[in-house]
């Protein structure tokens, strides 16, 4: 049986998935997950991933990420069903690469 976890890994390795991310790649990883429209608010979360990421290198921990955008801290959860989800729409690495 295949896992969610396995369909956003599937996603992740796919090498044009690696190579370039854009609003339309967001959309179909967003599909993959079950998130049928990408709203001005998932927008706005997925803009504050990447910027975060791209300062840092690493997701920030999920209340600030909300709280970063302007959100309630379980923003996450609700628009996305959970940070890794998020993460993965957003088209940033798997979280485990680095472990």
């Amino acid at each position: 049986m295949v896992t969610e976890t396995d369909l956003i890994r599937e996603v992740r390795e796919r090498p044009e998935t690696r190579r370039v991310w854009s609003t339309t790649e967001a959309r179909e990883i967003a599909r993959t997950v079950g998130i049928t429209e990408l709203t001005e608010t998932h927008w706005r979360v997925i803009t504050c991933l990447r910027n975060h990421f791209i300062a840092y290198g690493a997701p920030p921990p999920q209340p600030t990420a909300c709280r970063l955008c302007g959100l309630q801290a379980d923003c996450e959860d609700e628009l996305f069903g959970g940070p890794e989800r998020a993460w993965a729409v957003a088209g940033l690495p798997d979280l485990s690469e680095g472990e």
